[in-house]
């Protein structure tokens, strides 16, 4: 069954939407006359070969009367961001989890990729919150838009326009690179280091008393039976610098 949903705003199309007949649609599928308008809830599949929306009910199909219901919700990761040519506008697209549906070509392991976009503020703040691979819940309103390429052939695409502030980002936002710290030069010029004279004659000094010290060596004592320590082993400890005595 093919339902077109009216268009939100003066640019676009009114929204062609397929639907798939299946057991929670009930048995009012062929019941409904043209022009009659119908509330149809379900999940929305994005066809991967013709390019078209397909829908699966979810819940009975029933008749709104007048009223006008156009509210689509997605909740996934984002997958791709487009480059940012106009300030008031920020799309991307947002991967769903899928549920297996044979006759569309979907099974478990597929992921349903949905165009998202925003304007205004709510731009703005999507293009700093949002980044690949986040995870968002979105509130929108599904959109249908048609063009011809330059060499006369038709194009057509889906996209689910953001309701302002009906969106959620999910985990840490993304941490600023951290700016480099900034090393510490050292300087051009190192101070050499000039030794005063008085230390110089304090180490000649030194110098001369420790090459004139004999060492303390070890001696036998017979009644201990092991070596000890005593003036046998250094009979002369005594020694003269520059003629002064330095007993030790």
């Amino acid at each position: 069954m093919n339902i077109v949903v009216p268009k939100i705003g003066n640019s676009g199309a009114d929204v062609p939407v397929y639907v798939l007949p299946n057991i929670c649609a009930g048995d009012t599928m062929d019941a409904f006359q043209p022009g009659v308008k119908l509330l149809v809830g379900g999940r929305l599949y994005p066809n991967k070969q013709d390019y078209k929306m397909y829908l699966v009910p979810n819940q009975t199909i029933q008749l709104a009367g007048n009223v006008n219901i156009n509210r689509v919700n997605v909740s996934g990761g984002v997958g791709f961001i487009s480059e940012k040519n106009n300030s008031d506008l920020f799309t991307c697209t947002v991967m769903c989890s899928s549920i297996p549906q044979i006759v569309l070509g979907y099974n478990s392991q597929d992921s349903l990729s949905f165009r998202i976009e925003a304007w205004g503020d709510d731009a703005k703040r999507m293009s700093n919150f949002a980044y690949v691979g986040r995870q968002v819940s979105i509130e929108g309103a599904l959109r249908y838009t048609t063009w011809t390429t330059n060499d006369g052939n038709s194009r057509s695409a889906y996209q689910i326009r953001a309701k302002s502030n009906m969106y959620t980002f999910f985990g840490k936002n993304k941490k600023k690179e951290e700016e480099t710290p900034q090393q510490v030069q050292p300087p051009k010029h190192q101070q050499q280091y000039v030794e005063p004279p008085e230390a110089k004659h304090y180490r000649e000094q030194i110098g001369k008393i420790g090459s004139t010290i004999s060492p303390v060596l070890p001696v036998t004592n017979p009644q201990a039976g092991g070596p000890t320590w005593g003036p046998e082993a250094a009979p002369n400890l005594t020694t003269v610098v520059e003629g002064n005595e330095i007993p030790f």
